[in-house]
């Protein structure tokens, strides 16, 4: 037996930084974890592995069709006998790796400046922004999300906008 690596991460970073030009700000907020190891649920569920699907008929992800068969021996994947308690394993094929880089958070602001807001007596402060959350993920991973993939049920990190007004009064 080999050790191949896990699926916790070896090492987590972070990063906020904040710009500000006249009456602009930026901000970012970077995430990652990184040296780790996992299988695509439901790659393994679903796809050439899920012995569910041969057994029971049950819907199948494409990559069913590129599994070994005696029809088509000169694929890349294996066959689909790998389950239906037999002895075989699946061995390390499933494992990819699962490091990622996560824009978690990116926000564009624009406060008027107190001149304009001197005419109206009643405000003091007025600022207006927009945020992006889960911009954007960098990762070799090729299931729905390094971060959650850990059962077929999980959900990927959504991507959500919103857009504010601060006011001060």
């Amino acid at each position: 037996m080999e050790l191949i690596g896990t699926s916790d991460p070896g090492w987590l970073a972070g990063m906020t930084n904040t710009f500000k030009y006249k009456d602009f700000d930026l901000s970012f907020h970077l995430n990652g974890m990184f040296d780790r190891i996992m299988q695509d649920p439901t790659a393994m569920e679903y796809g050439i592995s899920g012995d569910g699907i041969a057994r029971y008929g049950l819907n199948a992800l494409r990559s069913i069709k590129d599994h070994w068969t005696w029809d088509n021996p000169s694929t890349t994947s294996p066959s689909t006998f790998q389950g239906w308690e037999n002895t075989y394993s699946s061995g390390d094929f499933y494992y990819q790796k699962a490091w990622f880089i996560r824009m978690q958070n990116i926000t564009l602001g624009y406060t008027l400046p107190k001149r304009l807001l001197a005419k109206i007596k009643v405000i003091s402060n007025l600022r207006i922004h927009a945020s992006v959350n889960n911009a954007f993920i960098i990762t070799p991973y090729d299931g729905l999300d390094p971060e959650t993939d850990y059962y077929t049920a999980s959900y990927p990190n959504a991507r959500t906008f919103s857009f504010g007004v601060d006011i001060s009064f």
